[in-house]
């Protein structure tokens, strides 16, 4: 069956990296001109590689170059999708064919929306899958940060050990309502916990958290923020993200991301409030049999 889109010359190639290292040693310089909008990968990449010892099964990077040049990078932890960044159109049946030779079986893939509803037409046409449009996503970033206005009662903590039990349940929670595969959640909050990296608002108890992970050259995510239902229109997640962007501004970052929901006005209008600026358009798309 023919491929939807051109197919790429033979300057185009598609280079899968030996190592989270090797990937970056090629592809961070690209990355890093949109350091922001390639925060996951960029983050991702930089945890594989300074991981000891090596994942299993190993993460897959790649790298799409023209003329040896890097125009797109690609990503994949299984058993979750793969997540591309913005390439030329014209690579994309190069990565597909790629992709589908390292894993016959996908469950979707992730990343701007044009190239990934991209991918997912060539998907769908040479493995004969069945597309089905997943979450709409905004990508926020903040240089500086502004408190709720009116305040919100309570204060934010960093989350230790005796918080494991909460931070499993919450995580599970937050996973389930933004339709997200899993991660490892054990392992993710030991990781967190570890790295002083999860972070509790408390107001007469625990009522929310959040998260700071994938740290790259001038910035760092903030996600799994959650609230649990008996504790939401509160304001306690807005307050929470508002002094946590700010806590890792002071500590140095130059920039904090964020990922929303599109479907859900209100994040998107809370974290704006607090000085959080859209900078992409991301979703994603799964793929069945």
């Amino acid at each position: 069956m023919p491929y939807p889109l051109p197919l790429p010359t033979a300057a185009v190639q598609f280079v899968r990296h030996s190592t989270p290292r090797h990937f970056l040693d090629i592809a961070e310089g690209f990355l890093l001109e949109a350091e922001a909008e390639n925060n996951l990968i960029l983050g991702l990449a930089r945890e594989f590689a300074e991981r000891e010892p090596p994942a299993d099964p190993p993460p897959f990077f790649a790298s799409v170059q023209d003329d040896g040049r890097v125009v797109g990078c690609l990503f994949r932890t299984p058993p979750l999708k793969v997540g591309l960044t913005r390439m030329p159109g014209v690579a994309i049946p190069l990565v597909v064919r790629a992709v589908a030779d390292a894993y016959p079986d996908l469950p979707g893939v992730l990343g701007p929306l044009d190239t990934i509803q991209d991918f997912a037409t060539v998907w769908a046409s040479v493995r004969s899958a069945t597309v089905t449009p997943g979450m709409k996503m905004g990508l926020y970033a903040a240089e500086s940060v502004r408190s709720p206005e009116p305040p919100v009662p309570g204060g934010m903590r960093e989350a230790g050990a005796a918080d494991g039990l909460l931070l499993r349940d919450w995580l599970h929670r937050f996973t389930d309502e933004a339709r997200i595969g899993p991660p490892d959640v054990d392992e993710e909050v030991e990781a967190l916990v570890a790295g002083g990296g999860a972070f509790l608002w408390e107001d007469d108890g625990v009522v929310s958290m959040a998260a700071a992970k994938g740290a790259t050259p001038n910035g760092i995510r903030i996600g799994y923020v959650y609230t649990p239902p008996m504790h939401r229109q509160r304001g306690y997640a807005s307050a929470l993200v508002s002094q946590l962007t700010r806590h890792l501004l002071d500590q140095g970052r130059a920039f904090c991301v964020l990922y929303t929901d599109l479907d859900n006005p209100t994040s998107n209008e809370l974290y704006q409030r607090i000085g959080y600026e859209r900078v992409a358009t991301a979703g994603d798309i799964h793929f069945s049999a």
